[in-house]
């Protein structure tokens, strides 16, 4: 569900030249300048693209809400072709996890599914 722009500025963190953010890409909707989980599955884009795919490797680290459910996110990258790979991330162990991982060339998107508890979503990447 595409969301008016904005709203989606007002759920938006503070953004530099590197920086990057994570976008509604289905079952979230903004709600009070909050991301919030709506339907499953879920799934966040994260934006602007050019910073993930122009590199080999990349290292995430991001954080959850201190009451979320202990899961383990998943990555999913899609190529150009619409092949899809998803790969399992690191658990957030006491509120933070760090995902060090290749970016498969030819990428166009990548999305985090941070779990499947609809509600608010608390989960947020830390650093790039």
């Amino acid at each position: 569900m595409a969301m008016p722009a904005s709203e989606t500025k007002a759920a938006a963190p503070k953004r530099t030249k590197t920086s990057i953010w994570l976008e509604p890409e289905s079952g979230v909707e903004i709600i009070g300048g909050e991301l919030h989980a709506v339907s499953a599955p879920v799934w966040l884009r994260i934006e602007p693209i050019e910073l993930i795919t122009r590199r080999a490797w990349v290292r995430l680290r991001y954080a959850s809400g201190v009451f979320d459910d202990p899961v383990r996110p998943l990555i999913r990258f899609t190529l150009a072709n619409g092949r899809v790979s998803i790969q399992a991330m690191n658990g957030p162990v006491l509120g933070t996890a760090e995902w060090v991982g290749r970016v498969p060339m030819n990428t166009v998107s990548v999305s985090i599914s941070p779990g499947n508890r609809l509600g608010r979503i608390a989960f947020r990447i830390e650093r790039f």
